[in-house]
């Protein structure tokens, strides 16, 4: 015989297995909320290009004020990078701008030799 089972009372074995058939499917219901809630983040943060199919799907099962923070975030997000972009953009061109000047300034410190030495003959 089991140690459970001297333990046990015949009425609750069926009590105690209620019990924990109840727990267990609670349990399991919070997790299925849980990794919803994951997924529903993850597509948050990737975004729609790295997001799964069925975030389409979830999205509704979310509040109405989690979706409008939601397509905030992306709003902000594709500024963002626009702006990154854009920056980006900006440095070049002053990389450039220097590099241009430098040879300008060049260009004209040859000149003013070359003048000095036919002035200088």
């Amino acid at each position: 015989m089991k140690f459970e089972d001297l333990l046990m009372q015949p009425g609750e074995d069926k009590h105690t297995k209620f019990h924990l058939q109840q727990q267990v499917e609670r349990l399991e219901g919070e997790l299925e909320e849980e990794l919803q809630l994951k997924r529903v983040l993850q597509c948050a943060v990737q975004g729609p290009v790295g997001c799964c199919e069925s975030c389409s799907c979830l999205t509704p099962l979310l509040p109405f004020k989690v979706q409008m923070l939601l397509a905030e975030l992306a709003v902000v997000e594709e500024e963002i990078s626009w702006l990154e972009s854009k920056v980006n953009e900006v440095k070049l061109d002053i990389y450039q701008e220097k590099q241009h000047i430098k040879e300008w300034e060049l260009l004209q410190l040859k000149k003013g030799l070359q003048s000095q030495r036919s002035n200088g003959n």
